[in-house]
């Protein structure tokens, strides 16, 4: 015979949840050789603080440095959370990692609240979030290598149409390049 858990009689909360849905942060990264893309899994993550930034730095450069050149990222941000006393830091980490590493990278959340905010800190930094509301959108934006300028992630006003030069169109062609004749180019 095996005893309770002694959790069940405590008062406190029993932890079910961050034990059932724990996913230690070594596994929540890795890079696929054969399709060349890695891959960042931050589904149901909380970054709280400095050390949990560091952590996430330390874990995908564990995985990244090795390779001798930049790779295609697809992040997951699902049920995602970045408390606000560790937004600016992350998204500064963010943006030295996509700098490092990444040849170029998507992001998806279906939290529209994230990628507003997300959004706005990684433009703050230079960063284009290119932030979709589905992975299967992330990985085709990612994929497309003659993807439009803008990615439609959230509705879009015409002054935040803007011609990003690394990721446009290949087709110069109008009626072949949704928008791309509708675009301002930014200096």
């Amino acid at each position: 015979p095996k005893l309770m858990d002694a959790r069940i009689f405590a008062p406190d909360p029993m932890g079910l949840r961050q034990q059932m849905l724990h996913l230690p942060l070594a596994r929540r990264f890795a890079y696929d050789p054969l399709q060349g893309i890695f891959f960042a899994n931050f589904e149901g993550h909380t970054v709280r603080d400095s050390a949990d930034v560091a952590a996430i730095r330390e874990a995908v450069e564990h995985c990244l440095a090795p390779l001798a050149h930049k790779v295609p990222a697809i992040i997951d941000y699902d049920n995602f959370h970045v408390l606000p006393q560790a937004i600016d830091e992350y998204s500064d980490m963010v943006r030295d990692l996509a700098q490092k590493y990444y040849s170029r990278v998507t992001r998806y959340t279906t939290s529209a609240f994230l990628r507003v905010k997300l959004g706005e800190a990684l433009r703050q930094r230079g960063v284009a979030p290119h932030i979709f509301a589905r992975a299967e959108q992330a990985r085709a934006h990612l994929l497309d290598v003659g993807a439009a300028a803008v990615p439609h992630a959230r509705p879009q006003a015409a002054a935040e149409l803007v011609d990003d030069r690394h990721h446009r169109a290949l087709v110069r062609h109008a009626p072949l390049d949704t928008l791309g004749h509708q675009l301002v180019r930014v200096a």
